[in-house]
């Protein structure tokens, strides 16, 4: 791989990665991942006949009407190495650009199989593939398959039992487990495209630059399959749910912002008997949840908010859940649940009987002291005007068996696996590497989350950032433009420059809002650095550990205990059940993580803004 100037201090990012392409393809024998086209570079293209179009300027669209730099075409920084290794396809060759527009002089099409639902649009009619299909010669044939996991897997399963596959698959992180890319890769149903990256997707390359990357993203041998989802940039966060107080009660009571469990609970007593709204009625709630769960029950004593297995920062493995923190979390939660106007009992946490819709309207009344969640760039200005971000308080204790942070500040979208694999039944990976990699850039980001740059919905500045325009406001760019939420691992977070959405948005204190939050969390874990392990098993290791899957997904144990469904009585009744099978999983982990402890990061917050 390339040496990259970037360092990547996090792990930051994404998320579930979500895409949307389709297709189907013929059967071949299993290839190393180079399929017989003929390339060029720009140096050759200079010197070529009229048969094959000078890739610098060809298709390039004017930067006035864009607004973008790309004149040139999507990443000019590619080898310049010829490496033809062309044969005939349809009676002649197929010309690859390895940079520049086009990347093929004559049309190929890609058949790509992935998720469509109603509320991702037509891809057929989205202008961002209309757009990048005139630059690249390039067209994308689509696959959609509606609804949810279990159709997508039934499809996926019938697929491969079928030995026909598409081009390339584009489906959920989790579709393909880890086993099946370690055992359909060795089969050769995959390619590795480790060895095509370097040449044709530099902006690719420099992901697989960074050993986090290459963790997620190796199968045993050494075989890459997955294409790598690209990381958030270092200016933002990508975070899910956060703590915001009333700072207009806390200022009437004359009270300070609380930093531990104690202050909280202090607080919240404050807010309900203090009348902090001052209306001189009882109305106020001190404190609203949605939904119990294990992130929002565990985070303030310092263990994985997911509650599965997890490392400390010395590389000791843990069973979150059965951790006398989680002990001690459950007991103080039932307490502030239970202690009489704390919590709206209408408000209990379950995840059911219209739980969340009360949960926004309540908030939405501005008579909420404080809540845990993230989606409020539609409230009123005057609604978040009262509220602050915090970081998650600290329960301030200590076990002496577990090197831990003071608190787990709750970000779930760490860095995954990718989830685009191309197949052996691809006639040209070269082709969809190249095409692909332009979304790896902040101009390829824009066209991919807000369509055709002809359409005037964003600019770029001077700079080289981008910013919505006025044209943007109130328009759904997911059914109509790009493919948005589907390329969940190439969202707006993922640019290596600040979108200025000011223009362009309806709710531009919404974005100011997420802003301080993305702060407030950075200082909070550059303070208190939070423990990840990164490894991709190998399908040896999976089928040792396939027997303890219930210790690697949530559980809902957290929430029973907190909401009084178990008697917290019974902990030790519960722990000690589940001690023999925890034991040989936690056992089995150890000697995983011992043997990659390099794998072992620690999210420092260390980002710009």
């Amino acid at each position: 791989m390339r040496k990259s100037s970037k360092v990547l201090a996090l792990l930051l990012v994404a998320l579930f990665a979500i895409s949307v392409f389709a297709g189907c393809g013929g059967s071949k024998e299993p290839v190393d991942g180079s399929s017989a086209v003929e390339t060029t570079s720009d140096a050759e293209n200079k010197e070529n006949d009229s048969t094959t179009s000078d890739a610098t300027g060809s298709g390039a669209v004017d930067s006035d009407a864009t607004g973008s730099e790309d004149k040139d075409g999507p990443d000019n920084t590619a080898s310049t190495s010829s490496g033809k290794t062309g044969v005939s396809v349809g009676g002649k060759k197929l010309k690859i650009n390895k940079t520049g527009w086009p990347i093929v002089n004559d049309k190929v099409e890609i058949r790509v199989m992935g998720i469509g639902l109603p509320q991702y649009g037509d891809a057929k009619e989205m202008s961002m593939f209309k757009w990048y299909e005139k630059q690249t010669n390039v067209k994308f044939n689509f696959e959609a398959i509606a609804g949810g996991e279990i159709a997508i897997n039934q499809k996926k399963a019938t697929v491969m039992q079928s030995g026909k596959f598409p081009d390339m698959f584009s489906f959920y992180t989790n579709t393909f487990s880890e086993f099946e890319i370690d055992k359909y890769g060795k089969e050769g149903a995959f390619i590795d495209v480790s060895k095509l990256v370097e040449d044709y997707a530099p902006n690719i390359a420099d992901e697989l630059d960074n050993p986090i990357q290459v963790a997620l993203n190796k199968s045993s041998g050494g075989a890459i399959y997955t294409i790598p989802n690209k990381p958030i940039g270092d200016h933002s966060l990508e975070y899910e749910h956060w703590l915001s107080i009333n700072k207009t009660w806390l200022d009437n009571l004359k009270l300070k912002v609380p930093t531990t469990m104690t202050e909280l609970r202090n607080v919240l007593r404050a807010f309900r008997d203090g009348d902090p709204n001052r209306n001189g009625q009882k109305d106020e709630l001190p404190m609203a949840v949605w939904i119990w769960n294990d992130t929002t029950v565990l985070s303030g004593w310092g263990i994985n908010g997911t509650g599965d297995i997890s490392v400390d920062k010395k590389g000791k493995v843990y069973y979150a859940r059965t951790t006398e923190n989680a002990h001690q979390a459950c007991i103080y939660w039932n307490q502030i649940l239970n202690e009489h106007g704390l919590m709206d009992k209408e408000l209990d946490g379950s995840d059911g009987n219209g739980q969340f819709t009360k949960f926004i309207n309540k908030i939405e009344t501005g008579t909420v002291g404080v809540f845990n969640w993230s989606y409020i760039t539609e409230w009123k200005k005057e609604l978040l005007d009262q509220y602050i971000p915090i970081p998650y308080p600290t329960a301030n204790f200590v076990n002496p068996e577990l090197d831990l942070p003071k608190a787990n500040q709750p970000f779930s979208s760490m860095l995954n696996r990718g989830c685009k694999i191309i197949t052996r039944d691809c006639d040209y990976p070269e082709v969809v590497l190249r095409y692909y990699d332009y979304f790896y850039t902040d101009a390829g980001i824009m066209l991919s989350n807000y369509g055709s740059p002809e359409n005037g919905y964003y600019k770029q500045k001077s700079d080289g950032s981008y910013y919505l325009t006025e044209k943007a406001k109130g328009v759904d760019f997911c059914k109509n433009h790009g493919l948005s939420y589907t390329m969940r691992a190439h969202e707006i977070v993922n640019m290596d420059t600040l979108l200025d959405k000011s223009e362009g948005t309806d709710s531009p204190h919404g974005i100011a809002y997420e802003r301080k939050a993305a702060e407030v969390y950075a200082a909070a874990l550059k303070k208190d650095p939070r423990p990840v392990f990164i490894y991709n098993r190998t399908a040896e290791e999976l089928a040792k550990l396939r027997k303890f899957s219930s210790y690697e997904g949530g559980s809902g144990k957290m929430s029973r205990f907190v909401e009084g469904f178990d008697d917290l009585a019974g902990w030790t009744t519960w722990v000690n059940s589940q001690k023999a099978n925890e034991e040989a999983c936690v056992k089995l982990w150890q000697s995983i993580v011992d043997k990659h402890k390099d794998n072992i990061y620690l999210l420092d917050g260390d980002l710009k803004f």
